[in-house]
């Protein structure tokens, strides 16, 4: 997201932020994992929100790009103990997110995790701080909207775009079902399926 920034807003000759800034339009196209039952393997999500797991948005200063009052802001407290007490969740870019819903896809919060395995409930020999977070994330439910599903990249995506002044939108092609302990059969086909729909949208 800095490097997408830096090639329209920064002047690489003199090293120096451009006195015009370009705003951007960013589409995340990616795969996830669902944590609700309801949602099919090879459904399509849309992130309304990024839930902010990772801890990278702290790093950087909120400035007035960054509207703490606006809906695309929220300092939300959920009860999981030790290092999810406290998450950031940021919302998408509402005119991409009407641009590239349709009746066939599904609307979600992202939980966006700091890695693959511990931080989305995943157990090889290492054992969890927290091993009934799932559970509680499948409870949570904010403006009629449930978190439906992991991954590693859109909160960090939202967070920054608003931060640095840009759009941005998330999709997500559901390859597996974490809580059914189920996996898409043609993961490439879901995969395709997505990317058709983003250019569609984005085309027409």
């Amino acid at each position: 997201m800095n490097e997408l920034d830096a090639l329209v807003n920064i002047d690489f000759n003199k090293r120096v932020v451009k006195n015009s800034l370009i705003s951007l339009e960013i589409v995340r196209i990616g795969t996830s994992g669902a944590i609700q039952n309801y949602i099919e393997l090879d459904s399509i999500i849309l992130s309304s929100y990024g839930l902010d797991l990772s801890g990278l948005l702290e790093y950087y200063q909120f400035n007035n790009n960054f509207d703490i009052n606006s809906e695309n802001y929220h300092d939300v407290t959920i009860d999981l103990g030790g290092d999810f007490s406290k998450t950031l969740m940021v919302g998408n870019c509402r005119k991409l997110e009407k641009k590239l819903f349709d009746v066939n896809i599904q609307r979600g919060i992202t939980a966006t995790c700091a890695g693959f395995y511990g931080p989305q409930g995943r157990q090889l020999r290492l054992i969890q701080k927290n091993s009934m977070f799932l559970e509680k994330f499948q409870k949570f439910n904010y403006r009629n909207l449930k978190i439906t599903n992991f991954e590693m990249e859109t909160a960090a995506i939202y967070g920054l775009s608003k931060l640095l002044g840009h759009k941005a939108c998330s999709l997500n092609a559901i390859l597996a079902n974490r809580i059914k302990g189920t996996f898409s059969k043609n993961p490439e086909k879901a995969i395709n399926k997505l990317i058709k729909h983003a250019l569609t949208k984005l085309i027409g």
